[in-house]
């Protein structure tokens, strides 16, 4: 079982949804922009749901990213075509930490890790931020261990509940994992949530 960055994104964002998080919220909302260059208009109309699931239409070089393969700007509407595309990656770790005013590394600690027992996840250590040059918001990395990732399938299975405890909101965990958008072969086929690959 393999967990990237924007799982655990996708876990930690249900804390939040419709208190500090809007889902119908826009970047420009938000506020949200970028670098080399900043966003136009059209981009900025993108809401938080398209970002999560990878379908925003923000073409922009992005870190942790070859950023070479996208469409040309502003081709598409948001919502309209999965592009898996780090800008939709790493936006979300920005917009979690400015409008919860929160660390998503600590915070994950705090409301995930510390509850299931997780042994080897040190946030000050193994969240790291991969800053770039070409873009403002930074990729946000989650080192962790493959016993690390066995707790988190197991939280997802038993649908947040760990030992009796509700330590995400089942609602929220459903609600990533239900299919949002295709997913053209060329980028494995099946079906995207949230932040989630669906099969």
């Amino acid at each position: 079982m393999f967990f990237g960055d924007r799982h655990y994104f996708g876990v930690v964002f249900g804390f939040f949804i419709d208190s500090a998080i809007s889902l119908d919220a826009t970047l420009a909302d938000y506020a949200i922009d970028d670098i080399h260059p900043a966003l136009n208009e059209s981009e900025k109309i993108a809401k938080i749901r398209h970002l999560l699931t990878s379908s925003s239409d923000v073409f922009h070089p992005a870190a942790a990213a070859d950023n070479k393969k996208f469409p040309p700007r502003n081709s598409q509407s948001s919502g309209e075509e999965f592009v898996y595309n780090n800008w939709d990656f790493n936006a979300p770790g920005t917009i979690f930490e400015k409008m919860t005013n929160r660390k998503i590394f600590e915070f994950f600690h705090q409301k995930i890790a510390f509850p299931t027992g997780m042994e080897d996840f040190i946030w000050q250590e193994d969240g790291r931020y991969d800053w770039s040059e070409i873009a403002e918001h930074p990729a946000y990395h989650f080192d962790r261990t493959a016993r690390d990732m066995a707790r988190l399938g197991w939280l997802m299975l038993q649908n947040g509940n760990w030992k009796g405890q509700q330590i995400v909101p089942a609602e929220w965990l459903k609600t990533i994992t239900r299919s949002k958008i295709p997913v053209s072969d060329a980028y494995g086929g099946g079906r995207y949530g949230d932040m989630w690959w669906v099969r």
